[in-house]
């Protein structure tokens, strides 16, 4: 939720009319209630009657880089971008202040929720480590709170998932094209907020099997025998 609250100072003693109104402030980005993840963007402007000699974020806002502030007589903007890797997930409060000439202090504030939560890949079939030959099936799963926005096959490359769903990968992998050996099986999934993961591991193609190998003798012939 946005809110905002001002605080004011003691101003003259002419008699003349007394401002204790502080600057309004808009935050601009983002919105309330947003989902936010990684490093993001956070900008807000102020307006007054008087010069605003000030807008900041609060210490509490968080770590912001990038800060950038531009005071124009009765307006001002303020931005930055928030790690928010370096917050735990949940609700993160926003808070900036800002000060005219007089003193007046105004204080505004904006939830959101920090989400860098990635998805979670299950790779059915194969498992790692095992031994494949002929044609395998490819089948796995992605899993996230928000929701998974897609789940790819990246390796091997070239095959067609069977399946439509965003969060589920079914192929068949002709191994008899492939050469015997390690081979690598990779996944990447992405939730509805940009988060990423990657899952992969390493099979051994083995077409002839360890029966059959053992039945495979080359010969070298003794010179003179």
């Amino acid at each position: 939720d946005f809110s905002a609250a001002s605080v004011s100072s003691p101003c003259n003693q002419s008699g003349a009319e007394i401002d204790l109104v502080g600057p309004r402030i808009t935050f601009v980005v983002p919105t309330a209630g947003s989902r936010v993840n990684g490093d993001f963007d956070v900008a807000a402007t102020a307006t007054d009657a008087h010069d605003i000699v000030s807008l900041r974020f609060s210490d509490d806002t968080g770590s912001v880089a990038d800060r950038n502030v531009l005071l124009s007589g009765t307006t001002a903007t303020l931005s930055g971008r928030v790690q928010s890797v370096e917050l735990l997930d949940g609700p993160l409060t926003l808070k900036v202040e800002a000060t005219d000439a007089l003193t007046n202090i105004s204080v505004a504030t904006l939830d959101v929720v920090v989400n860098n939560q990635a998805p979670e890949i299950v790779l059915a079939t194969p498992v790692a480590g095992s031994r494949i030959a002929d044609v395998v099936t490819l089948m796995a799963t992605a899993t996230d709170p928000q929701g998974v926005a897609s789940l790819v096959l990246r390796r091997p490359s070239g095959l067609v998932d069977e399946d439509a769903a965003n969060d589920r990968v079914i192929t068949y992998w002709n191994t008899r094209a492939e050469r015997d050996g390690a081979a690598v099986v990779e996944l990447e999934a992405a939730d509805t907020d940009g988060n990423e993961a990657v899952k992969a591991i390493v099979v051994e193609i083995d077409r002839l099997g360890p029966a059959a190998k053992q039945h495979v003798q080359v010969s070298h012939p003794i010179f003179g025998s």
